[in-house]
């Protein structure tokens, strides 16, 4: 590139020469100029009918200005010293900015990464809050919750806590409004440029923003409060556990951005999402039980995330619990389903919960790209 610049440069100082030769051919005092571009009294006579361009193409200084632009060419050709004519018509100096390829898919996916990557750990207040929010959270349920016996209260303290931490994921993704309010303008501005595709973007949204946040928390938290709070670590339930709490952080995360992307204004945005998360916790199964619900109203059920992440957790906790309790000099033991049935609970429904939360998760995604196509452009 410096070699390039240094030819423009070149080639710059020789357009200035020429200007400066028709400049000095336009003044009235003819005989001067023709002798400083070479041309002798008598060509001046005999010739001073001619047009300027035929007298200067005439004069020596026109040979001298022809050579070094040439000299100029074959240098940028690589011919050295000027021995390659009709190479240099085809790969001319003049076509320099020649049409480059536009940047492909990945390559867009990967500086757009890294740019998103490095934005993070600029200004890792967020991220680095998150996980500190999650170490103190599970810190202090496990200190609350310590060592839960296998009772009524205890059954009562395991639906509190997973309501807890459903509340904490679900509201503490709003954050994401402010993450990407932060960049409308700029990613406006750089589509409207074609500098690239919006699913890059999306993806790259996805990746080094989204699954950072949502990820490593509820991981972080569970792996306290799991062996300390003395939950059910039976048949792979510990793993489960894990998975659920991941698909519900990850899909109410999205939810909230397809908010964000539609909505522009960040403080409507915040209300919009604030609303839609406490719908979604109502129809969770502690507020209401399923079967008290209005049939014209309850496919409001169907579409909350908090229903299938609370249900999923606590049948995967508390099914094949038995449940002993001792009252009045009696000795009552409960199958923790039966309860959980009493609370409109379907207790065999936790694989198709996990599939309901990944279902919409896939469709919330879906549906963030196309707001994004869509709704965020800019408009003239």
């Amino acid at each position: 590139m410096n070699r390039i610049w240094i030819l423009r440069i070149k080639l710059r100082q020789l357009v200035l020469k020429l200007m400066l030769v028709l400049m000095l051919i336009c003044m009235k005092n003819y005989c001067l100029i023709a002798h400083a571009i070479g041309v002798t009294r008598e060509s001046v006579q005999g010739s001073i009918k001619k047009p300027i361009n035929k007298l200067f193409k005439e004069s020596v200084l026109f040979e001298q200005l022809k050579s070094e632009i040439k000299q100029l060419v074959d240098t940028f050709n690589g011919e050295g010293n000027g021995n390659g004519e009709e190479n240099s018509v085809t790969n001319s100096f003049f076509k320099e900015d020649r049409v480059k390829n536009k940047a492909g898919f990945l390559t867009q996916l990967a500086i757009l990464s890294s740019r998103t990557f490095k934005n993070s750990y600029r200004n890792p207040k967020l991220l680095m809050g998150h996980y500190i929010l999650s170490l103190f959270v599970g810190l202090f349920c496990s200190y609350i919750y310590y060592d839960l016996a296998n009772n009524i209260s205890g059954f009562q303290n395991r639906l509190g806590l997973f309501f807890f931490l459903l509340t904490l994921f679900g509201f503490s993704t709003l954050t994401g409004l402010h993450s990407f309010s932060t960049e409308r303008v700029v990613f406006i501005r750089e589509r409207a440029n074609n500098y690239y595709h919006p699913l890059s973007y999306y993806i790259s949204k996805l990746v080094c923003d989204v699954i950072p946040l949502r990820l490593f928390p509820p991981i972080i938290l569970m792996a306290i409060i799991y062996p300390l709070v003395g939950l059910n670590m039976n048949e792979n339930k510990f793993w489960l556990s894990l998975v659920i709490l991941v698909l519900f952080n990850l899909a109410t995360a999205v939810e909230i951005l397809i908010i964000g992307i539609l909505i522009k204004e960040p403080g409507s945005a915040t209300m919009v999402g604030v609303l839609v998360l406490l719908f979604s916790l109502l129809f969770a199964g502690l507020f209401i039980n399923k079967e008290t619900i209005p049939v014209a109203i309850s496919w409001f059920e169907n579409v909350s995330v908090f229903h299938y992440g609370y249900e999923a957790l606590s049948v995967n906790e508390v099914n094949g619990l038995v449940l002993k309790e001792r009252k009045y000099g009696l000795d009552i033991s409960v199958p923790g389903a039966v309860i959980l049935s009493t609370f409109g609970f379907d207790v065999a429904a936790v694989v198709r919960d996990i599939w309901m939360l990944c279902g919409m998760l896939v469709i919330f995604i879906v549906c963030g790209y196309l707001g994004l196509h869509f709704c965020v452009y800019e408009t003239r």
